[in-house]
């Protein structure tokens, strides 16, 4: 398995088991498919949809990594913000879940 299809196989399994409130589970397959895209270029979105998917495992995670959850969730923010109106939905996802969350929801200039 490389490329696009891992991360697509491991994106999806992660946010299933994230779904089961399995945070801790689904940890892996988002650092995996983290590294997969990291090495790639492509679309900036799609590096920000598994930080973003990474940002609410490790938020709920019992390892607690709360600080990288918030940079995680803030990277992908500025992904889709960059995207403009195709990806409204998932920035306004991001934007509302740094607010609830302390990590200041829409960027200061």
């Amino acid at each position: 398995w490389r490329g696009r299809t891992a991360r697509i196989f491991l994106l999806s399994l992660a946010d299933a088991l994230l779904g089961l409130q399995r945070a801790d589970e689904a940890l892996d397959p988002l650092e995996r498919a983290l590294a997969i895209r990291g090495r790639a270029a492509g679309d900036p979105t799609d590096l920000a949809d598994v930080q973003l998917s990474l940002a609410h495992a490790l938020w709920d995670a019992a390892s607690g990594e709360r600080t990288r959850a918030v940079a995680m969730a803030q990277q992908a923010r500025v992904a889709y913000t960059a995207a403009g109106d195709r990806e409204r939905d998932k920035l306004a996802e991001a934007v509302t879940w740094l607010a609830k969350r302390g990590g200041r929801g829409r960027r200061r200039r």
